[in-house]
Order: structure tokens, then C-alpha cells, then sequence
């Protein structure tokens, strides 16, 4: 099986078996000294990043560890340049952004919700090979309040939300794409680990 780190401080098992059960081998490590023995890197969902990473002052992000934050940056920008496959997720989405010169809202409204499958609707923009196996529009659950301002350099939108909130990206050339919403939470969500593991 194809050995993917799973980047955090935290015994994040959701994603952990999630990446098991689409017969992968996932480590949960924030450690930087080892990274060349991991085929692929999963950036999980967390709380939000320091607003200082892209250029702006707090006024809205809380829980803020900058540590992990750099660290995480760090990790993403070693694979991406290896040119091995990431997936981002929630604020693996964020990371990915910000790692490439992006940037993003603090807060926006009505994207916090409980822990319902179906808190609103994605629409796909742009056909590609993460996410082939998705269909046009699907309902998916969501847990943030902070979404993407200025996209990264060589990033494009795969989904939006109705309210136009960026809810899916991908790199134009390398093996990087991420959501915003759990797939490890949702119902059929296994789809998008399973494209995950074939593209390692």
C-alpha cells in the first residue's frame, strides 16, 4: 500500500481510516525530518491559520497555532515540488492556498453547521481527474467559516458553493487538489480518497 502522511499534531482518526479503508497507509505526524519516505500528503482539516501567513492582520481567526501552520506550509511545499499527490481538506484547502500566495476571508456567514450531510449544495466548475467520479452537483456537510479571498498562483476552482464560496480547488499542473467540505464525514465521501489513492 502506498504510504500518505496525514500532517497534524492531533490523532485525527477520521482521516486515518478513511485513507485505511481506501487501502492506503497513512502515518498522523507533524514531524519534518522524514518526509521523503511518504508517496503522497493528506493536509486535514483544523482550525484557522495566521492571518499573518498571507498578509493580513486577525480580526476574525481563532485558534490559531503558527507553528503547526508554518510547519504545514513547509510539508505541503516539499511534496508539491516533488511533485507527489496532495489532498487538501477544510483547511488543508486553506493551506494549500496560502502556501501558493492566496489568501482568505476571516469569517463568512451560514457555513458553520451542524453536523448534517447535507448543509448545502456544491456545483462543479471545471472537469478533472481528482474529481471525475463526482457528480455535477451534490450535497456535502460544512464545518467553516473562513473560505477562499484570492486564489494561489496556478490554482482553478473545481467547485463553488450557490453563494459562490470556493469549495473545491486544483493546481494546473501538479498532483494538488482539495475541498472545503469532510469528506471523511460524509456518506460516499470514500470516492474522493479512493481517486486520491490511485493517483499516487
Amino acid at each position: 500500500m502506498k504510504k500518505v502522511l496525514i500532517f497534524t499534531n492531533q490523532l485525527l482518526y477520521r482521516y486515518h481510516n478513511a485513507a485505511l479503508a481506501a487501502q492506503m497507509y497513512p502515518t498522523i505526524s507533524d514531524k519534518l525530518n522524514n518526509l521523503n519516505n511518504y508517496d503522497a500528503l493528506l493536509l486535514p482539516g483544523g482550525e484557522d491559520i495566521e492571518p499573518s501567513l498571507y498578509g493580513q492582520d486577525n480580526f476574525a481567526s481563532r485558534g490559531i497555532d503558527r507553528q503547526l501552520d508554518e510547519k504545514s506550509i513547509e510539508a505541503f511545499l516539499h511534496f508539491f515540488h516533488h511533485e507527489k499527490p496532495v489532498l487538501g481538506i477544510c483547511k488543508g484547502l486553506q493551506i494549500i492556498n496560502v502556501a501558493l500566495k492566496g489568501t482568505l476571508i476571516q469569517d463568512i456567514p451560514n457555513h458553520m453547521c451542524t453536523d448534517s450531510d447535507n448543509a448545502h449544495i456544491v456545483k462543479m466548475q471545471a472537469k478533472n481527474c481528482f474529481f471525475d467520479k463526482c457528480p455535477s452537483d451534490f450535497y456535502v456537510n460544512s464545518f467553516h467559516h473562513q473560505a477562499i479571498d484570492v486564489l494561489g498562483k496556478d490554482l482553478f476552482i473545481t467547485f463553488t458553493a450557490p453563494d459562490g464560496i470556493i469549495e473545491g480547488i486544483q493546481h494546473k499542473i501538479r498532483p494538488v487538489a482539495a475541498v472545503q467540505w469532510h469528506p471523511e464525514r460524509l456518506k460516499g465521501g470514500m470516492k474522493i480518497f479512493q481517486t486520491f489513492n490511485n493517483l499516487i
